[in-house]
């Protein structure tokens, strides 16, 4: 667990924190969202002692900060960042050992970790293991930042705008990946965002800043749901209950009844993790009313029914 104890931060006469008090959970993906400049970064860079705070202690399981080795701390920290800065000179596959080289692992282990990590990207190892950053897209590149990131197998990870400099269809999929990756690892992270959307649909625990302040804590249907002030509900918007369909996933909301005796020929197929309101826009770019649904890691199929999604929209806007 990394928890916050009152701390504050000052750049010269600005104060960028005010008295941060919050616990991020252990195994789950904590948010931290908010318009530019209200110190989600501010925060991010403390936990890794990146920069140190005025005042205040934080924690990590227990332990202040303070008197653990920087050097080892961040070793216990995948970091990714929106610019991904993979080295230019050095392959995928090099680019990705470069913290297990610092922990002298054996070539043996490293390649078999690399190998494991592109499998696990979604990137097949024998096409990609070789190339350089220049040969990659915007979407593989910051594929790449992630695996080096997980590389060394760290409990923590600390992600700051990773998908915000891809387009909106490969910040999709790598949401997706995302999703997938850490249901398996079910690793500690702390992730920067100022796309509402985005934390809704990643996120297990959200807090909200403004100006060095907390706002809000809670789950993504606590925040959506029930705005605490007037900048929350600015900040939420409107159109709460579309944002929310990004939170529930295709595969928890599918009904297997009928797969056996109609199985789908041409639909296109949702993926488990694909959020309702993607299905959403699918059905009605379609026409249809029903998709099939399919988890390629459980194998579990099933179809999602558009009035399902309907029914929890009307559900979630009645609720007080």
């Amino acid at each position: 667990m990394i928890q916050f104890e009152n701390v504050s931060k000052w750049y010269g006469s600005h104060k960028a924190l005010d008295r941060i008090d919050m616990k991020l959970p252990q195994g789950k993906t904590s948010i931290l969202l908010g318009p530019s400049g209200c110190g989600k970064s501010t925060t991010l860079r403390l936990i890794n002692k990146l920069i140190i705070p005025e005042e205040g202690t934080i924690r990590i399981d227990g332990q202040d900060i303070r008197e653990m080795n920087s050097e080892g701390l961040r070793r216990s920290m995948g970091y990714v960042i929106q610019s991904i800065a993979l080295l230019p000179h050095m392959t995928v596959e090099e680019n990705i050992s470069l913290v297990p080289d610092l922990l002298k692992w054996t070539m043996q282990k490293k390649e078999n970790r690399t190998l494991e990590l592109l499998d696990m990207i979604g990137l097949e190892p024998g096409r990609y293991r070789n190339k350089f950053p220049f040969q990659l897209s915007g979407g593989e590149a910051q594929r790449i930042g992630v695996a080096r990131a997980l590389a060394a197998d760290p409990p923590f990870l600390l992600m700051d705008e990773p998908f915000g400099a891809v387009d909106p269809l490969n910040r999709e999929s790598l949401q997706n990946e995302f999703i997938s990756i850490q249901r398996k690892l079910k690793k500690t992270v702390v992730f920067v965002t100022h796309d509402l959307e985005e934390a809704v649909r990643l996120g297990d625990h959200i807090t909200v800043l403004k100006e060095g302040v907390i706002q809000q804590t809670g789950s993504p249907a606590e925040i959506l749901g029930h705005p605490r002030n007037d900048f929350i509900k600015e900040f939420v918007g409107s159109d709460r209950i579309l944002k929310l369909l990004n939170y529930y996933l295709a595969e928890n909301f599918m009904t297997k009844e009928g797969w056996e005796n109609n199985p789908p020929l041409s639909t296109p197929f949702l993926s488990g993790t694909d959020s309702l309101k993607t299905a959403l826009s699918l059905m009605l770019e379609t026409g249809l009313d029903r998709l099939p649904v399919e988890n390629k890691e459980s194998g579990s199929r099933g179809y999602l029914d558009r009035k399902t999604i309907e029914a929890l929209g009307i559900q979630e806007e009645e609720k007080p």
